[in-house]
């Protein structure tokens, strides 16, 4: 029994490594448990392969050394080259040393190992489902809110959307056709408006709190964008909401920190593979865009929304125009060379033409998220709602992700918002006056002061640039620099 146990513990523990190295590289970006299903898939294949082998080889301890050693070269993918090279040479010192009882001395020695590494590599997903999330603070966040009409509210995010201005001369992209067919449907639509972050989740969290987040109010990166993550689904808005009663749903987005933990998934699915599990074929990023795709278009199926209690608030992040550029226009697969959701000079030189193809691949996604959209629309169920759409930030084919002097402000911080109301009463032209502040911070603070007696006044723009290695330290970004033009 003990031969039994050693055998198969080794080469289980050595399999599980990958994915939980793969999620502490993204920290947080996928959640947790992607990791833990795709640990116990690969565990089950590993299991598979030490029966069939020892069944060939006619000894449990010979199949299992053998699946440990394949297990052994292939994790020089997914952990770090020289601990692979000294696991191996390990191996190979164990084995000289009694030579009569070499099988058993090296499963019992992959499976010391094995738990070791293992253990190492599951910690900080372990130690990140035991933190205490806090909202991160805003100064001007909202305040306890009674509304007193409570129509449904849809919240759509396009991540990445930039200006009409922008997408023409930049991408060559015809957005006023997208734009124009949402005034046609009732939407008033602000054209340009800024955006408080360059990056989604503090922009995110900002809107969803009515007040610009202090990122500096963390000092660990990660610790940050799970914590902004946290106050997207249990910030101010949130608060407002579950309050009021209101039912709470969701669209998996493909990007753990997005998807709002307070609210139940309408698209959820265990069958297929998962976005982290994708991530392991690293020699074909075409399997992550064949998942990604999945995500986006079951989001976007319409008539999703039609069995929901209302009132009810259902938020919805598309990853879309966002890379991966791993869809055409109409729908159709595109083969891509980055994997994950890599963005502006983390993407470019991953690209063949690079900016080139980001330009284009984004037009593409662009057309085909816009059509679905659209589609979704008019598929909403009856009944009172208000429906806010928006980008989160503009592109980023001139964004640099570690320096403000070489991104092109005008394209990553600005964007637009669109407002629905079939509720009597309750209109949004008004947010079309030239006086009004633009930022989509002012989002909640616009829908929320048409439905409560008090006045919710909007907040002055306001943008800040934050790098991807540093986000706890915002630059502020003056008016001129969001005025010139990219280069």
């Amino acid at each position: 029994m003990r031969t039994l146990f050693f055998a198969l513990i080794g080469p289980v523990s050595l399999i599980a490594i990958a994915p939980f190295t793969i999620w502490t590289y993204y920290n947080g970006m996928y959640p947790a448990w992607q990791a833990v299903r795709a640990s116990l898939l690969l565990g089950m294949v590993a299991l598979l392969a030490v029966g069939l082998l020892s069944y060939a080889a006619r000894s449990i301890s010979k199949g299992s050394l053998a699946v440990t050693l394949i297990i052994s070269g292939l994790l020089i993918f997914y952990i770090n080259v020289a601990v692979v090279c000294m696991l191996i040479g390990a191996f190979g010192l164990v084995a000289c040393i009694d030579r009569i009882h070499t099988y058993r001395n090296l499963n019992i020695f992959a499976s010391i190992m094995g738990v070791t590494l293992f253990s190492g590599a599951m910690w900080p997903a372990l130690q990140s489902s035991f933190e205490n999330r806090q909202i991160v603070p805003s100064e001007n966040a909202l305040g306890r809110i009674e509304l007193l009409q409570k129509p449904s509210i849809i919240h759509v995010v396009l991540d990445g959307y930039g200006t009409s201005d922008i997408l023409s001369n930049i991408y060559n992209h015809d957005s006023e056709r997208f734009l124009t067919a949402l005034e046609q449907r009732g939407f008033v639509v602000i054209r340009r408006a800024t955006t408080p972050y360059n990056q989604t989740l503090p922009a995110m969290a900002s809107v969803l709190s009515g007040g610009v987040v202090d990122v500096g109010s963390r000092e660990n990166q990660h610790v940050l964008r799970r914590d902004l993550g946290h106050t997207m689904s249990n910030g101010p808005v949130a608060s407002v909401l579950r309050d009021a009663g209101y039912t709470f749903t969701r669209n998996n987005s493909g990007y753990g920190h997005l998807d709002h933990s307070q609210a139940t998934s309408i698209d959820a699915s265990w069958f297929g593979l998962t976005e982290l599990e994708a991530m392991l074929f690293k020699g074909n990023p075409d399997v992550f865009g064949q998942v990604h795709n999945t995500t986006l278009k079951a989001s976007l199926e319409p008539g999703l929304l039609n069995n929901i209690e209302a009132p009810f608030f259902h938020y919805q992040h598309l990853l879309a125009p966002h890379p991966p550029f791993s869809l055409n226009a109409d729908g159709s697969a595109r083969p891509i060379t980055t994997r994950s959701y890599l963005d502006g000079s983390h993407a470019l030189p991953l690209l063949r033409n690079g900016r080139a193809d980001y330009i284009e691949g984004y037009r593409q996604k662009a057309l085909f998220v816009e059509n679905a959209l659209l589609r979704q629309i008019d598929a909403y169920p009856e009944g009172p709602k208000i429906v806010l759409i928006q980008g989160d930030h503009g592109p980023g084919a001139f964004l640099n992700q570690d320096s403000a002097g070489h991104t092109c402000m005008a394209e990553r911080l600005q964007t637009f918002m669109a407002f629905y109301s079939n509720v009597p009463n309750i209109s949004f032209d008004g947010l079309l006056d030239a006086e009004q502040p633009r930022s989509t911070v002012n989002a909640y603070r616009a829908i929320f002061d048409r439905l409560t007696a008090d006045e919710i006044p909007s907040l002055a723009d306001q943008s800040y640039y934050v790098t991807w290695t540093e986000p706890t330290k915002a630059m502020a970004v003056t008016s001129p620099e969001l005025m010139v033009e990219c280069e």
